[in-house]
């Protein structure tokens, strides 16, 4: 599961052996929109990636490691084409060696970040920046099973987001910094998503490689040491020079305001890194809150009232004006009309007849 705050931050960061979820990958923007987010996540290491890379020895026997990421997080669309997020990591963890099982459980991270829509056409260019501040630092003298990495990291990402047809497609790179001398990593990755009627089926590949040499790169066992003890003669955190690159499958079911997402992930290769499944579920609430420059509260016709800025003219759905009703006279007056009719009729009648009479007599006279 995973807990974030809310702050200048982005989700999704890559730490050396771990890959975030799907939560917000497909990244939406609109302003005031929240995102809401909860996963949990699973790995047990199978083996350890050899130092020279491609192949891998199981554990040893009497030896094991497994760890459980509990993930909470925020993502605020501030604007219409940017965003804030924050995360807050606990990570429960145990070791078991011939001698000695080790358990641990702390909140090991804060992850703050922010993303934002650089172009939006035909594809969607999103850069995305953040940084992890380590709640629980890696300790050379700790007898602590690690839970995390536990460094300070700076990571930059571009993503390339786009649609063909119910495919959602996202590709992407990047660039992640850590402190006390070790390896910077070059992150890349590309994923798909089928949609489908209330659910979709996606999968991808991520993977980052050493891009910048651990300082113990000539000393190794000076930073591998205790992590090894601690952590059952796992890989998993604080090695030199890793790299792995992983295979993703996840089905989401798509709510109104909701999604829930499964998936698995396997190992594909690596460098000095863990091999094993990952296994992941999480939940994501969005919403949208209105922001107001009067303090007064809004009416229920405002509350309920559409929204219709969205760039199409409104003025061709609206309905045409209703005529005014005729006006309809008095009963009386066309009671007067009528008998005036009458009147000119009879008058026209007896002025025709005279003029008949008078024509007789003209004739008459004339015979």
């Amino acid at each position: 599961m995973r807990l974030s705050f809310i702050s200048l931050a982005i989700l999704f960061i890559v730490l050396g052996h771990s890959f975030a979820g799907a939560a917000w990958d497909f990244r939406n923007y609109q302003k005031n929109r929240w995102e809401l987010s909860a996963e949990a996540s699973y790995f047990a290491p199978s083996g350890n990636y050899l130092r020279s890379g491609n192949s891998f020895d199981s554990m040893p026997a009497g030896y094991s490691y497994q760890l459980i990421n509990m993930d909470f997080g925020a993502r605020w669309s501030v604007l219409p084409k940017w965003a804030v997020s924050a995360q807050v990591r606990a990570g429960i963890a145990q070791s078991k060696d011939p001698l000695l099982t080790r358990n641990n459980s702390q909140f090991n991270q804060l992850v703050l970040g922010t993303d934002f829509l650089l172009l939006d056409g035909s594809f969607k260019l999103i850069p995305d920046l953040s940084t992890v501040v380590p709640l629980a630092r890696a300790d050379k003298t700790s007898d602590s099973v690690q839970t995390g990495e536990g460094a300070t990291e700076f990571t930059g990402q571009m993503r390339m987001q786009f649609r063909l047809s119910k495919l959602q497609n996202e590709l992407k790179i990047g660039f992640n910094y850590r402190d006390e001398g070790r390896a910077a990593l070059a992150l890349y990755g590309a994923k798909t998503q089928l949609d489908f009627s209330g659910w979709a089926l996606g999968g991808g590949v991520e993977g980052y490689m050493t891009a910048i040499q651990d300082n113990s790169t000539g000393n190794p066992s000076d930073r591998e040491t205790n992590p090894l003890r601690v952590n059952g003669r796992s890989t998993i955190f604080n090695m030199v020079n890793p790299s792995s690159i992983e295979a993703q499958l996840f089905y989401k079911f798509l709510g109104r305001n909701w999604e829930f997402d499964l998936g698995i992930a396997n190992s594909i290769t690596g460098t000095n890194s863990a091999v094993g499944q990952r296994f992941w579920t999480g939940l994501v609430y969005r919403f949208q809150t209105e922001s107001r420059s009067s303090s007064a509260p809004k009416t229920e016709a405002e509350r309920f009232r559409e929204e219709t800025n969205d760039g199409v003219d409104q003025i061709l759905f609206q309905p045409e004006p209703t005529p005014a009703p005729r006006k309809t006279r008095p009963a009386v007056d066309r009671r007067k009309n009528i008998q005036n009719d009458l009147n000119n009729t009879e008058m026209t009648i007896e002025l025709k007849a005279k003029k008949t009479s008078k024509k007789k007599k003209k004739k008459a006279y004339d015979e």
